[in-house]
């Protein structure tokens, strides 16, 4: 019998034996096709699919580039728009550059679930991927977060809920109060803590 599993002498007459590496070898052949094959489909990718939003990434950056130039800053793209700012007013521009919706606010966020949070005049609302008011801008903080049904709002002093269509569901009566976290909420009235 072999010493072990490994060995390579016979183990009747104890003679050399030759090592059987065709498996092994079988194997390095197979990986070698794969990767073949991975490296010729990521090539062929690259030619034939440069693609960004239906444009070419060639077309992209000379559109973009000579459409964007009247703006004083560009920010990432969120939901196919880019926020843009132009003397201190935001706005928002598609992946050709081309302007969405015109600079007139004196701040807006990014959007999230297709609202972006804008200020008009010192409030807070928000508006939609085609720039409708769908939250009057009558707050003074809002909190959004699209993975939320109910969001923090801060109305004059005091804080309550809105609905995604901007509808009071909490009335404004505390003085603070926290996003929803397993059907639960901190909220703070008369120096008192709760949820």
């Amino acid at each position: 019998k072999p010493i072990d599993d490994h060995s390579v002498f016979c183990p009747h007459c104890g003679k050399r034996q030759k090592k059987n590496n065709s498996g092994r070898i079988i194997g390095i052949i197979c990986a070698s096709i794969v990767s073949m094959a991975i490296i010729a489909y990521g090539i062929w990718t690259f030619q034939n699919h440069k693609e960004i939003a239906d444009i070419t990434i060639d077309k992209v950056s000379k559109e973009l580039a000579e459409s964007t130039k009247k703006y004083d800053r560009i920010y990432s793209f969120h939901e196919g728009l880019a926020r843009v700012s132009k003397d201190n007013k935001y706005g928002f521009i598609d992946k050709k550059g081309q302007e969405i919706i015109s600079c007139n606010y004196d701040d807006a966020d990014d959007f999230d679930g297709g609202i972006a949070i804008i200020k008009i005049s010192g409030k807070k609302g928000g508006i939609d991927l085609h720039g409708n008011i769908v939250i009057p801008a009558k707050f003074n903080a809002i909190h959004w977060n699209s993975k939320d049904s109910l969001h923090p709002v801060k109305k004059d002093e005091k804080w309550g809920y809105i609905n995604r269509q901007g509808k009071t569901a909490i009335s404004f009566e505390y003085d603070d109060c926290n996003r929803f976290q397993e059907g639960r909420a901190e909220i703070s009235q008369n120096g008192k803590i709760g949820d």
